[in-house]
């Protein structure tokens, strides 16, 4: 049967009007939807409403549960291992070194598992001694059940990093294991050549799938590191001790004076050589301030004359006279 416009109409305004009630949107129907007038506008707009609360709902519902899986880890370690009585000196240990917290805050991870026995014998050999690098050392980042590991590859080793690796405190790759796939069994072993401690596994215990998987081995692996104190940087050399400044007395003694032998002469201006051979002239000396200048000594080789006295004098001249009388006489005679 076909339905008219107006049928059908009447029909998608009473579904559509019932999903807005359940959502929260409150309007009465009358018997006859006919008889309420909803303007096409309104009607418009009251679904995209809802159609918003819808997705906020969602989304909110998404977020809440993604945030449920982040915080919350598939397993507790201790938890798991609280069912067997043969681990609990492991378990004791997880808790007292913390290293359950930082295995609970990982997944997909592999625990080598001794018993008790073991554990005791180990501890009385090695009185008082830090043990949390040990469990470390049995703790593989990765993980592997007993279908895994016979899985690998027979004709080679595999390195599986451990918990006790990304401490830091290992030299190189001392942090890895390597295991074995023999013929005769799986055996664990450090990386280090010649080392002899080595482990052979024995049984699953529990897994989480694909989280954890602990699995019992026969003996406990030792890192090289362990009973070795961590190198601790020297201490800063200390400061140096300025000695003590002695106050200096005054020396009653004079003190000493180069001997004029020492003392440097004074630099005079070089005279220069005439290229003749001549007798080189004495330096002339600056000229004086003074206008006058002082007459230069006399040579010592010639005698000065003797200063003529008053007397001696006036006999000069009455002689001179005489002799010159004399000889015009006797010139007036030869004539």
């Amino acid at each position: 049967m076909i339905c008219s416009w107006e049928h059908c109409k009447q029909k998608w305004f009473v579904v559509e009007h019932g999903y807005l009630n359940a959502l929260g949107f409150r309007r009465s129907i009358h018997s006859s939807p006919s008889s309420e007038s909803v303007p096409s506008s309104q009607l418009s707009g009251g679904v995209a409403m809802a159609s918003v609360k819808l997705a906020s709902a969602l989304l909110l519902l998404f977020v809440a549960t993604a945030s449920a899986q982040t915080t919350q880890t598939p397993f507790n370690v201790t938890t798991l291992l609280d069912g067997f009585p043969d681990f609990s000196l492991l378990n004791q240990l997880l808790t007292a070194t913390k290293v359950a917290d930082e295995i609970n805050s990982r997944d997909s991870l592999t625990i080598l598992a001794v018993t008790n026995d073991v554990i005791s014998a180990f501890q009385n050999a090695n009185p008082n001694a830090d043990v949390s690098d040990v469990i470390r050392y049995h703790v593989l980042l990765q993980f592997l059940g007993l279908d895994e590991l016979k899985a690998l590859d027979a004709s080679n080793y595999t390195s599986v990093t451990t918990l006790l690796q990304t401490t830091g405190r290992v030299p190189g790759n001392e942090g890895f294991l390597n295991i074995f796939n023999l013929p005769s069994g799986v055996l664990f072993g450090p990386t280090v050549a010649g080392s002899t401690s080595n482990a052979t596994l024995i049984t699953n215990i529990t897994r989480v799938s694909f989280d954890i998987s602990i699995l019992q081995v026969d003996h406990i692996l030792v890192p090289t590191t362990f009973g070795k104190a961590e190198p601790t940087a020297p201490p800063p050399p200390a400061a140096p001790v300025a000695p003590a400044s002695e106050p200096t007395t005054p020396s009653s003694e004079p003190a000493p004076v180069a001997p004029a032998s020492e003392v440097a002469p004074a630099s005079e201006p070089a005279t220069p050589v005439p290229a003749t051979g001549e007798p080189v002239p004495a330096a002339v000396p600056p000229p004086s301030k003074s206008p006058t200048k002082a007459p230069a000594k006399a040579p010592s080789s010639a005698k000065a004359p003797a200063p003529a006295t008053k007397g001696s004098s006036g006999a000069s001249i009455v002689t001179g006279g005489v002799i010159a009388v004399f000889a015009s006489f006797v010139a007036v005679l030869f004539m």
